[in-house]
Formats: C-alpha cells, structure tokens, sequence
C-alpha cells in the first residue's frame, strides 16, 4: 500500500418452534406472581454524541427459568412484558413458591431458538443448547438478552421486584463521520467483513458454566473472510452505519508478503475532495486497540464500537475488493514511522475505564456511571468476623458519586466521590445481613444497583 494513502480515525472503544402458556410447565398451590425488573444498561461506553437507540432495550418476548442448588431446571414460564421508563421493564410471571436457595435466568428475544426444555435439565445444558443466528441487518433488529440472579433466600410472595440485569448478546459496531471535523469526505457505503453467524445467548465456557466476561463463539459458528458475505450499508449520505454482530475473537491471518490481516474488518467508501476534486474510493479499517502496534481487539458483547472518521488525506482505491486485500489497514500504527496511518486516539477517561477493568457502565448518554462490577461476591474476614467486597468505581458527572439507601450492618470505606477520579473503596458487611445485600450508587440522573452475594 503507498503509504500517502491516509484515512485519519479515532477508533472508540465505547465503553451492545414457539409454543403456548399451557405447553409450559403447570403450575399449582404454591405458585406466586412474582414482579420482576428487568435493567437494561446501554451498551458500554455509548457514543455521547447521540443517545442509545429504544431498539437496543426492545423486549419482545421473556422468558423465566428457575434452577435448583443442583443447577437442575425446575420451572419454566413465558412473562408478561410491560413498560417501566427507559432502562427497565416492568415484569410479572406466575413462579414456584420455594424456600430452597434457586437461580432465575431470564431470555428475552428468543422466539426463533429452542427455549422450552425437559425439566431436570442442567443448567450447562440448557446454556449450551442457546444458540442463535445473527439477525438481520436490515430495519429493526431484535437483540436477543440474558440476564440471571441467585435468589439465596429462595422464592415467595413479596411486593419488591426482583431485578435481573439484562446483557445483550451482540455487539454494536458504528461508523461515522465527524461533521465538525471533516468537510472534504462524504460516507455512502460500509462493509463489515468477517462476523460470524452465529452466537450464544449467554457468556459460557466450553462446558457449559458461566464466566461474564468469556467471548463465546459456538461451534460451527463461520466468520467467512469473503467480501461476498459482507453485511452491507449503502446510500448512506453521510449518516451512520449501524451493525450488529456477535462475539469475535479476532485471529490474524498472513498475506504472503509476511504483513499480517485481522479476521474481521471495515470496508468504508465515499467521496474524498482535495484541491477541489472529487473522487469516490473505499478504505479498509482493521478492529485495533489504541495507543498499540499490531494489537487486535476483540469484539465482545453488549459493547459499542464505533469508528469516527476525524481526516481523510488522501484517495481511497478504486474497489472495495481493493481496499480488502490491502496488507497494511489505513487505519493502522505498523512497522515503522513512515507507515503510521492512525491518529492517536481518545485518551479521555472513557477509555482508561476499560483499561482499568471499569466495564460495568451505565449512561444516561451523557453522564455515565462505571464500576468494576454491579454483582461483587463478599470474602469472609475472620479477624473481624465480617464480610467485606471491594468496588471500583468512577463518574463523568460534575457533582460526583454517592452511595444511597444502604442497609442497616453495611458500611462503606467511602461513599462519596469527586467527578474524573477512580476510587477502590471496600464494603463491610456484618453477619446481620441478609445476602444478597442491595444498595445503590448514584451520579446525577444515572442509577446502578450493586447486589453483593457471597
């Protein structure tokens, strides 16, 4: 590739056979109704240039399932999905009355899947059967979720919700144009070249158990690096092209001229202006970490990337066949100096969130809340005989966080933060708490609720 072929980018990691009520299980005497919440964060680390989109917390169906100590299925139900403001929904489903510790899982936008099973069934079983086909890329895309809360205390009638955190099991992929920035480059076209087809509902290892975290791609699944079986946005006229894919572990492959090239890319074409003259030409866009050379970054769930076009220098090439099987991206950092292509990207405090493992992110859009993790576990200490758990947590909001509605036995190392600062603070627990333990933490207008188990 001429190296004066340049596209300047910012690349953000911003930090997304059915069947009726009475084929379900029956119920009996000791069924509850059983309110549910189900809390739909945005993807992590949302572009705050535009809110998040209401077809990303699109419920259309729910489903419940209800898992014994043994991790064994013990109940199924189809929910009855309403509205409840625009980060969760409002839930009700006829349950099993236990006074047994048992596990809720909840599935929301599975009606093309398998989703009834032989009660009995393992847990790992039934999370390994949870395979879905990545959606159309066309209108609006139903996203499918999972979500799962241990209810240690077991299950009885009770006016307080239970609130399952809901995870999207796609990835949103964005690109745009930085209209303020860039007047000489014009977007109509994007391909996304080598997303797999097909994902897990839920984040599972090989055998079947859970790991938040785990990038999850199930066997079989095929990621084709062919331009041919590229997802395909045109007539673009400038505005943004919106994908939604599943989980990649990106693999680098190796042209025979020894340059290597990511399983997964870009393909972005448009009118470039210079010295008044005009000319359509595509340029190729590899998923690489900032401030690195060479290093991939993986695409995994219920996070938003999005590529923003900041300068364009140069032509694109005249194909995206073209642009495809060029060795060196035009958005890369490589092998020498005089290669450089990409600008140095964001180093606001959004992306040292991520770096610092604060992936757990709720936003309002503007103001967003980051903690380490919404569902910490608590580790007994013997020399005081309480338990304790460890939050990290940072906020973009002016004012600052605050821990809120606390109960009585907990108490916080700190609670209280300034705005753009990373705080470590523990939380004591003594053995007079119920677990799991529920408190808030609060920055302005955004929420997150922190459920520590043990």
């Amino acid at each position: 590739m001429k190296t004066n072929n340049l596209i300047y980018i910012f690349s953000f990691i911003l930090l997304f056979a059915s069947c009726s009520q009475e084929d379900l299980v029956k119920g009996n005497d000791n069924d509850v109704v059983a309110k549910i919440r189900l809390e739909l964060t945005d993807m992590q680390l949302p572009a705050v240039t535009k809110a998040v989109s209401t077809d990303e917390n699109r419920i259309n169906d729910l489903w419940l399932y209800m898992f014994n100590q043994s991790d064994e299925l013990i109940y199924q139900v189809v929910g009855s999905v309403g509205t409840d403001g625009g980060t969760a929904k409002a839930v009700t489903a006829n349950l099993k009355a236990t006074q047994e510790p048992v596990a809720l899982m909840a599935l929301a936008n599975v009606s093309s899947i398998t989703h009834e099973f032989a009660l009995n069934t393992s847990k790992a079983d039934v999370l390994k059967s949870l395979v879905f086909d990545v959606p159309s890329q066309e209108g609006s895309v139903s996203i499918p979720m999972w979500g799962e809360v241990d209810l240690p205390e077991g299950l009885y009638t009770d006016d307080t919700p239970i609130a399952i955190p809901m995870t999207r099991s796609l990835a949103c992929v964005e690109v745009l144009v930085d209209t303020d920035l860039v007047i000489n480059f014009d977007l109509e076209e994007v391909y996304l070249v080598g997303t797999y087809d097909k994902g897990f509902i839920a984040p599972i290892k090989s055998d079947g158990t859970l790991q938040k975290g785990t990038i999850s791609i199930p066997s079989g699944a095929k990621g084709e690096r062919v331009l041919s079986e590229a997802f395909h946005k045109q007539n673009l006229n400038n505005a943004r092209a919106k994908f939604y894919v599943p989980e990649s572990l990106l693999k680098t492959e190796t042209f025979p001229s020894g340059e290597p090239s990511r399983s997964l890319c870009l393909i972005v074409g448009g009118y470039t202006t210079i010295d008044g003259v005009g000319k359509f030409g595509y340029y190729r866009l590899d998923f690489l970490l900032q401030n690195t050379e060479n290093e991939d970054m993986n695409v995994k769930r219920n996070v938003r990337y999005i590529f923003k076009i900041d300068a364009v220098h140069e032509y694109g090439v005249g194909s995206a066949k073209s642009a495809f099987e060029k060795s060196i991206p035009d958005n890369a950092s490589r092998i020498s100096a005089s290669t450089t292509v990409m600008i140095v990207g964001d180093t606001s405090s959004q992306g040292n969130c991520i770096e610092k493992g604060l992936n757990d992110i709720t936003t309002d859009g503007v103001d967003y809340l980051a903690v380490n993790t919404s569902t910490p576990i608590a580790s007994y200490n013997d020399e005081n005989g309480m338990y304790y758990a460890k939050i990290q947590i940072f906020t973009n909001y002016q004012g600052g966080w605050q821990m809120i509605d606390m109960p009585e036995g907990i108490i916080a190392q700190q609670k209280r933060g300034d705005v753009n600062v990373f705080y470590e603070t523990f939380i004591w627990i003594d053995d007079t708490v119920s677990f799991p333990a529920v408190f808030y933490i609060k920055a302005g207008g955004v929420w997150k609720t922190i459920t520590i188990g043990r």
